[in-house]
């Protein structure tokens, strides 16, 4: 029996695939397909949209994965735009240039995927120049030029997210404290217009010092904290706020699970925090959830595409960064000092908030 192999893709704050997964549906008749996965991004410069075939075979699926021709389509077999629109009306269009990604480690998929890329600036929703106060959308437009066949996938840009000040948390300042053992730390936003599924991760920067009592020769490092998705129900309303808290006691806990003493350095000294707000579109918000695993004996699950002809999904996603300094009470507690001497994080070679910097008393 034939089947079609396509691949869908589960990665929420990345645009090129890390991983890969394969299904295997009984499709009849045959008829010509493309898998796609676009989720553009006005605040970045380049956006990329992977598109594959979606190939047939009566033999050993995992063998034709590995070919090339089997995964991509050749240089210039298609002809990819996107195309802006105004409050539904056509402004510009966008051609898209194809390259090869090859970095992709071995396994059961070819490694080389072929991508689109727009070198264009995508505009955000009504927010610069003459799209002020308009709905922004993009159209995917696929041309196949063997085939004449034609696919489409659309979405509305997301709004810039904007941070709600009048809860007068950290996020109205720019500074941080995680000492406070019986409040927790809430961090909110306001859901930009058409986003659906929105994500709260806080960066941590830090140093790493190779050398005894040398701070300058360091590496720079960081490790991400995810607070985790939401799903919001009005995507039209522009005050639906957000909301994330934390206990401080668990961002020391967080660092013990993730960092550990490290014989090879000396020292390490905290920078800041970054917060990254990420808001993505329904379509993505859809196509995660019929993609997830299941949960239950159930395995017979619905599938999502938005686009035309093919399986996949073309969305959009905006973010906003925010940098949080932390409060010398937080870098100490950290370092474990003797004020705080139970410290989770406290073993993991930070130093406190004095100028020359020392390790916490019982860190040593």
């Amino acid at each position: 029996m034939k089947k079609f192999i396509y691949f869908p893709f589960l990665a929420f704050v990345t645009l090129v695939v890390n991983s890969c997964k394969t299904d295997f549906d009984t499709i009849a008749p045959y008829k010509e397909m493309v898998c796609v996965y676009g989720l553009i991004e006005h605040q970045q410069n380049i956006n990329y949209i992977r598109i594959n075939r979606v190939f047939l075979t009566d033999g050993d699926a995992y063998a034709v994965a590995q070919n090339d021709d089997s995964v991509n389509f050749k240089q210039g077999e298609l002809s990819v735009t996107l195309e802006k629109y105004r409050d539904g009306v056509l402004k510009n269009t966008f051609p898209l240039s194809d390259t090869v990604l090859t970095t992709l480690p071995a396994g059961d998929f070819n490694v080389n995927q072929r991508l689109w890329v727009c070198y264009n600036q995508l505009a955000s929703f009504g927010t610069n120049g003459t799209d002020e106060g308009a709905v922004i959308s993009y159209k995917l437009k696929i041309h196949n030029n063997t085939t004449g066949k034609d696919f489409y996938g659309a979405t509305n840009m997301v709004q810039d997210p904007t941070v709600d000040i009048a809860s007068g948390g950290p996020l109205a300042g720019n500074t941080i404290s995680l000492t406070n053992v019986s409040f927790p730390v809430k961090l909110s936003m306001y859901n930009p217009q058409f986003g659906k599924l929105d994500n709260m991760t806080l960066r941590f920067f830090y140093q790493e010092f190779p050398n005894v009592n040398d701070t300058i020769t360091y590496v720079d490092k960081f490790v991400d904290w995810n607070l985790g998705n939401q799903v919001v129900e009005n995507v039209n309303s522009t005050i639906t706020t957000v909301k994330y808290q934390f206990m401080g006691e668990d961002f020391y806990r967080f660092l013990a699970a993730k960092l550990q003493n490290d014989p090879s350095i000396w020292a390490r000294r905290a920078r800041y925090i970054q917060v990254i707000f990420t808001s993505c579109g329904e379509e993505f918000q859809l196509f995660s959830e019929v993609s997830a695993p299941s949960n239950t004996i159930v395995q017979d699950k619905p599938n999502y595409s938005n686009i035309s002809d093919g399986v996949g999904v073309f969305s959009s996603r905006s973010k906003y960064f925010k940098t949080l300094l932390f409060t010398n009470a937080s870098i100490d507690k950290l370092a474990g000092t003797t004020a705080y001497p139970n410290s989770p994080s406290c073993g993991l070679q930070f130093l406190d908030s004095q100028p020359n910097g020392q390790k916490g008393p019982g860190c040593q």
